[in-house]
């Protein structure tokens, strides 16, 4: 069975976790990001259009993520490590601060593409 659904478009979303001082995202993200280039890799075998779509905020009070620059920002640059094409990123990410937020900014997304 194949891991990439059949469609128009493919949206991959690579939620956020943390990241320090400096921008460094976590290791969760690091793992998130190679998963998700191989899922995307996979869908351009396959012949199917696909894009990645970075996820996390920024916002005084929420440890995750210490800088002033939006965490999907982080998720983006890790993704590029990971060897994703920035044509593949989605940008600008996904504002979240928290898992529920991401998947209300999804929806409201995913809607606007499937139209």
């Amino acid at each position: 069975a194949s891991l990439v659904p059949e469609g128009p478009l493919l949206l991959i979303l690579i939620l956020g976790s943390t990241n320090d001082a400096a921008g460094k995202p976590d290791g969760d993200v690091a793992l998130r990001a190679r998963l998700a280039v191989d899922l995307y890799r996979r869908a351009c075998a396959a012949g199917r259009a696909a894009l990645v779509l970075p996820s996390g905020g920024v916002a005084p009070g929420f440890s995750f993520n210490p800088t002033e620059r939006p965490h999907w920002e982080c998720v983006a640059a890790a993704l590029e490590d990971a060897g994703l094409p920035a044509a593949a990123l989605l940008r600008p990410g996904l504002p979240a601060l928290h898992t529920v937020e991401e998947a209300l900014l999804c929806r409201t997304l995913a809607s606007h593409y499937s139209s």
